[in-house]
């Protein structure tokens, strides 16, 4: 029995949205078979051959009485039995099912083309060109795929799941490219505000002198950083100083600077006791980053600086600052008393921090900074440490700040032998007049 379908793999519904994966899977064998020539098992191979004459095709399905498919038989493998020596009085008469064709492939009405392609293009040389026999769930045979047609099918899947990677990559490359402009749009104003806040106490403002000048240096890893500086005219004309360090950096560590930047803003008024400032800062920030997922924490610093020359000061899981008072020539750590200091912001809601007080000559310089001026590394794995930050701020002391906060810069990038560094960096000058 011969009957044709035709079918071109270009007439399949083209790929409009979606991936190639899902346009292929959505493909229906049926329309894939090319032709149904079948002959019933108990045909001989004369009369086999005889069939094969009267059509085109390589490939006959051989099926029983109930047109269950058994297997395939082939043009050129019956023409070699019949072609072999006494081949008409060995084979003619022998019946086309002791004699199918081996390996024959048959799927099922139903199965994904992926794996009717998996199973089809694994085959060995011996078979890779043989057709496939598609039957439904019964098994009785439907028809037969070309492996032309499935070789095309692959190549059309190729073609568009290539042309749908492209896309997506164009897609891609304009949500990254339009990102990128965010951030550094982001990371411009994060410097902005930097220079906002330090602009103020570089020189006496419209309201009178202030206790110090305040200069920093800020280097973020990404467009947008970590580190987080904030200053706070109070009554009086103290200055507050707070520094945060936002555990990790990039987008989500900015994030959490700018909740840290407006609930300082709602507690100014209780940053006369830079203690109570960092319990309320905590409390706060422990109710939204509780609720965060992963772990996420906040170092901080709270330096207030009155003109009586006096420093008040809290930490909540920061390193002290480093203190250079000038009169003695000498660098000390700005230490919290006993009891004063806690773990960072976020970690326990609850905690109560304590104010440390100390001493303030005119011109001793504070220098506030971040764990990344001194967690650097020598290309041998050395840490430059906080006794080389210590040691370098001592040797460049006689400097103006700017030109210090450069100096320590060099410093980090002779001792790395790099100028690209693994973590923010984020160092706050503050001298007293």
């Amino acid at each position: 029995m011969s009957e044709e379908f035709p079918q071109k793999i270009s007439e399949l519904s083209p790929l409009d949205s979606g991936s190639a994966g899902e346009w292929i899977a959505s493909i229906d064998l049926v329309p894939l078979i090319g032709h149904c020539c079948t002959v019933p098992d108990g045909k001989t191979i004369e009369q086999v051959y005889e069939e094969f004459q009267h059509h085109e095709h390589e490939f006959m399905a051989v099926v029983d009485d109930g047109w269950k498919a058994l297997g395939i038989c082939s043009r050129e493998e019956v023409g070699m039995l019949l072609g072999l020596r006494f081949g008409w009085e060995l084979y003619a008469r022998a019946k086309i099912g002791d004699h199918l064709s081996a390996h024959a492939t048959l799927v099922t009405v139903g199965e994904p083309v992926t794996s009717v392609l998996e199973r089809a293009l694994s085959r060995g040389d011996q078979f890779f060109f043989d057709d496939v026999v598609l039957v439904d769930p019964g098994g009785v045979c439907r028809g037969l795929i070309p492996m032309k047609t499935l070789i095309q099918l692959q190549h059309r899947f190729l073609s568009d799941t290539i042309t749908w990677l492209d896309r997506q990559r164009r897609e891609i490359e304009t949500r990254q490219r339009r990102m990128e402009e965010d951030l550094e749009l982001a990371g411009r104003l994060q410097q902005t505000m930097f220079r906002h806040q330090s602009y103020p106490f570089q020189d006496d403002g419209a309201d009178g002198p202030t206790p110090c000048r305040l200069y920093f240096h800020y280097r973020p890893t990404s467009q947008v950083g970590g580190d987080f500086l904030q200053t706070l005219t109070l009554p009086g004309g103290q200055v507050g100083v707070l520094l945060c360090d936002v555990m990790g950096h990039g987008v989500r560590s900015a994030l959490v600077t700018a909740m840290v930047r407006a609930m300082a803003e709602t507690h100014i008024r209780s940053a006369g006791d830079p203690g109570e400032f960092l319990t309320l800062l905590n409390r706060d920030l422990s109710v939204i980053l509780g609720q965060s997922d992963g772990q996420l924490f906040v170092t901080a610093l709270f330096l207030l600086i009155d003109v009586g020359g006096e420093v008040h000061h809290a930490v909540a899981g920061h390193h002290d600052p480093l203190h250079l008072r000038k009169q003695e020539g000498d660098i000390r750590p700005l230490a919290a008393a006993p009891g004063t200091d806690g773990p960072p912001l976020g970690v326990i809601a609850d905690f109560a921090y304590g104010t440390t007080v100390s001493p303030l000559a005119s011109n001793d310089l504070i220098l506030l900074y971040t764990d990344g001026v001194f967690e650097v590394f020598s290309p041998e794995g050395e840490e430059f440490g906080q006794d080389r930050l210590r040691a370098a701020l001592y040797e460049l002391r006689e400097l103006a700040i700017p030109d210090l906060f450069d100096g320590i810069m060099a410093r980090l990038s002779h001792f790395s032998g790099t100028a690209v560094f693994p973590d923010d960096i984020c160092m706050i000058g503050i001298e007293a007049k």
